[in-house]
């Protein structure tokens, strides 16, 4: 999430609490973001809403076999020597 506007010396350290978008959707979709919740003294928030969108994978994993096998994921794909 992105802050802007502040006057000079201030920062979001200077809020009571920071906006948040709360998503629980795991399934593929297109699903609305709204900001809320963003509190402060010395400033008024103007939200906007987004999109997330969450594509359906397309690989077959049904040959994938992983037994007493962990790595870290780092988006680089993985063979049986890494």
């Amino acid at each position: 999430m992105l802050y802007g506007g502040f006057v000079i010396g201030d920062s979001v350290s200077d809020l009571i609490s920071v906006p948040k978008v709360i998503n629980n959707n795991v399934d593929a979709g297109v699903y609305t973001l709204t900001p809320t919740g963003g509190e402060s003294l010395n400033y008024n928030f103007l939200y906007f809403s987004n999109t997330l969108t969450i594509k359906k994978s397309d690989y077959n994993m049904s040959n994938v076999s992983l037994t007493n096998q962990t790595f870290v994921y780092d988006g680089l794909k993985k063979n049986n020597s890494n």
